[in-house]
């Protein structure tokens, strides 16, 4: 399990701050990215380059099934890939040490897979089958879902201003990204196809797996909401009404 105190106070450039899997994918799609944009084409790929992205229309009718996972090693630009990388890091190097490597990365590609095939799905019943999809997305935002299961009463900060509880940053980025998806036509279809598989994974399947800090449901967690309340206001309640506590002293 992951200690909060601990990891808190580590640099961010100690060796802590990138386990194994966070370190190496981090370095598998930072280097393909900078080959890429030194060969010349990540603006027009070649034949070859094409074939390892995501295209709905060519895993559908021409069994291209490798792209569910080899669109997720390429990116188009490089706040594309800088975005990635660092949301990747901020919430993938906690889960990391809090799961284990093994169980990570299990989660991580199920994401990738994951947002693949609700691209597929949502291009052919409500966008285009023609369409491309590259890049670690999906699986980043389920990683800040996940994050969300994990350390779901943490505050974070959105946007890097507002601070907000964890659980609550996911919800809104669903929603966020739900409406993008409708006005874009479908280009962010891999992102909310990531937060949708960790939702159902985290929600339904959690429980049958080991070292996850949380196993609260949804509603479990509101009536423990609840309950935290009730305290507060009770506490408040004997605060006032103590004879013997000073009226000055709050």
């Amino acid at each position: 399990m992951a200690n909060r105190s601990r990891s808190s106070s580590r640099s961010l450039l100690s060796p802590d701050s990138f386990p194994p899997a966070v370190k190496w994918l981090l370095i598998i799609n930072v280097g393909i990215y900078i080959c890429t944009s030194f060969a010349g084409f990540a603006g027009a790929p070649p034949r070859w380059y094409s074939l390892l992205m995501l295209q709905p229309a060519s895993v559908a009718t021409l069994g291209m099934v490798w792209q569910l996972v080899t669109y997720s090693f390429f990116h188009g630009d490089a706040s594309h890939i800088f975005w990635n990388a660092l949301g990747f890091w901020m919430f993938g190097q906690m889960l990391e040490r809090t799961w284990g490597t093994k169980f990570f990365l299990k989660f991580y590609f199920l994401c990738v897979l994951g947002a693949a095939l609700f691209a597929i799905l949502g291009s052919y019943l409500f966008f285009n089958p023609g369409a491309t999809f590259i890049g670690m997305s999906g699986a980043v935002l389920g990683m800040v879902v996940a994050f969300g299961f994990v350390y779901y009463d943490q505050t974070v900060l959105f946007s890097f201003v507002l601070p907000m509880k964890a659980q609550y940053v996911s919800m809104l980025l669903a929603a966020l990204y739900f409406f993008l998806t409708l006005d874009y036509r479908g280009a962010y279809l891999t992102h909310l196809g990531g937060m949708v598989t960790a939702f159902v994974y985290m929600y339904f399947f959690q429980g049958k797996d080991l070292t996850l800090k949380s196993k609260l449901t949804l509603r479990e967690r509101y009536n423990q909401w609840k309950m935290d309340r009730a305290k507060k206001k009770f506490q408040v309640y004997l605060r006032k009404n103590d004879p013997d506590r000073d009226r000055w002293v709050n």
